[in-house]
């Protein structure tokens, strides 16, 4: 996570699935800006979330609709998904690139990329996402995304 937090500045987030929602394990702040004010412990819904598509990603695909509330789902902003066909189209693009995004869909200021942490050994569904505010360049975005999917293999196999 630190090397995560040292590459892109940003504050580095570890969750995992607990029933319905995305629960923060750990959070390490970034140097970039003032770190966003999330406690270790909130939860997060799994449709509206780059760590919570990440996470239900990582299931078969028959339990993810299992973990979601009725449609629509609740909107936190005008871009949320907040229907079966719109998340799972999104957490197939996840599972393509790798990278799970989230564009404003908790606050319309933040974005936040995410990958799953997936061992073979372990039942646990685990996440790693980094949020930020949502005006970063593409470019910036790119070195995120490199960051994340250079440690999260690493990270898996350590936690």
């Amino acid at each position: 996570m630190t090397r995560i937090a040292n590459s892109c500045g940003e504050t580095v987030y570890l969750l995992q699935l607990v029933g319905t929602e995305a629960v923060t394990l750990a959070r390490l702040a970034g140097t970039r800006r003032t770190m966003i004010d999330v406690e270790v412990g909130p939860s997060y819904p799994l449709w509206a979330t780059a760590a919570g598509r990440a996470l239900l990603g990582s299931l078969p695909r028959h339990q993810g609709p299992a973990l979601l509330p009725p449609e629509p789902f609740p909107a936190f902003t005008p871009r949320t998904k907040t229907t079966w066909a719109d998340v799972s189209a999104a957490i197939q693009d996840g599972r393509r690139g790798g990278i799970h995004a989230e564009e404003g869909e908790i606050d319309p200021f933040l974005s936040c990329c995410a990958t799953p942490l997936l061992h073979s050994e372990r039942d646990e569904k685990l996440a790693l996402a980094v949020s930020f505010e949502s005006g970063r360049p593409e470019n910036e975005r790119r070195v995120i995304q490199q960051a994340l999917r250079r440690e999260c293999r690493q990270l898996a196999w350590q936690i």
